[in-house]
């Protein structure tokens, strides 16, 4: 779910003055990344990286570990991924989101960079990202008010590591690729082009509400880029909530975002019980099938 999660370009993009653009000047610099990969390197396929301190309840990560390790067995073809646990910042993206896939490294290896679970921070992201929330518990089967913060930390997880099984099973080791490159190129430009076919081109829901806030609100962006007037009128769009309501609902639809959004519930709901989540809500997921008496 930029799980409610997001993928990440690996360069900035300079003089275009559209919404994408302007986004990815503010991303996270390279060499923070390259910072965060470097702390990285002992850790393995295990999950490691640099941990903030905060003063929220915070989820065990061994939850989070105890999933990796199921998903490893399954997919062994992801053990090339990295990972890198986060806790939110109020200054940047972190704080409208829980995670994100970043395929192209100067490791040379794709990136999974999870927030952990700080249980404030899940809360108010499934507050602020209702509407994304909702539609991938549509597909898992359970109730916004069913999920607890546990839940959604997996989901955001396994959303995560999906965009890498995508990357690494249709792209980097697909045979019609001659080089990582080749297949680098592709998966940006796909991504790129799901982007652009969205309401407000080229912004993912977290990138939005970002230019949002750094504009001052709705009637700025409007003036900032008359040229989505007409997007405005096709869905009747009055304030933020629905424009950012639109934004979500497409977003979610792209099909990279349903890629993943697929496989977090389907190793979700194979390892319900052995990752430890409440049997009694078994029932109301889609492939729960009571036994017959």
């Amino acid at each position: 779910m930029r799980g409610l999660g997001r993928e990440v370009y690996p360069e900035f993009i300079e003089g275009n003055p559209s919404p994408a653009a302007t986004l990815r000047q503010v991303r996270i610099p390279r060499s923070i990344v390259i910072f965060c990969i470097n702390m990285n390197k002992k850790t393995g396929n295990e999950l490691g990286g640099v941990l903030k301190s905060s003063k929220f309840e915070r989820l065990p990560t061994k939850e989070l570990d105890q999933v990796w390790a199921i998903v490893l067995e399954e997919y062994p073809e992801l053990t090339i991924l990295q990972m890198e646990k986060l806790m939110p910042a109020k200054e940047d993206f972190l704080q409208y989101t829980g995670g994100e896939f970043i395929a192209s490294t100067d490791s040379e290896k794709p990136l999974v960079r999870i927030v952990l679970g700080d249980i404030k921070h899940l809360e108010s992201l499934r507050a602020v990202r209702n509407d994304s929330v909702k539609i991938v518990l549509e597909k898992l089967g359970l109730a916004l008010e069913k999920v607890d913060a546990k839940i959604l930390n997996l989901l955001i997880f396994l959303h995560e590591v999906g965009h890498g099984r995508d990357y690494i099973v249709n792209y980097l080791n697909n045979p019609i690729y001659p080089d990582k490159d080749a297949s680098n190129d592709d998966w940006y430009e796909h991504y790129e082009n799901q982007l652009n076919a969205l309401p407000v081109p080229g912004l993912d829901p977290t990138d939005l509400r970002i230019r949002l806030k750094e504009l001052g609100g709705l009637q700025a962006f409007r003036v900032s880029y008359p040229e989505l007037d007409l997007i405005f009128q096709k869905h009747n769009i009055q304030n933020e909530e629905d424009l950012l309501r639109v934004q979500e609902v497409a977003y979610r639809n792209l099909p990279h975002e349903s890629y993943a959004d697929d496989f977090a519930c389907k190793v979700l709901r194979g390892h319900w019980e052995t990752i430890g989540l409440d049997p009694s809500l078994l029932k109301e997921l889609p492939s729960f099938k009571p036994e017959e008496n």
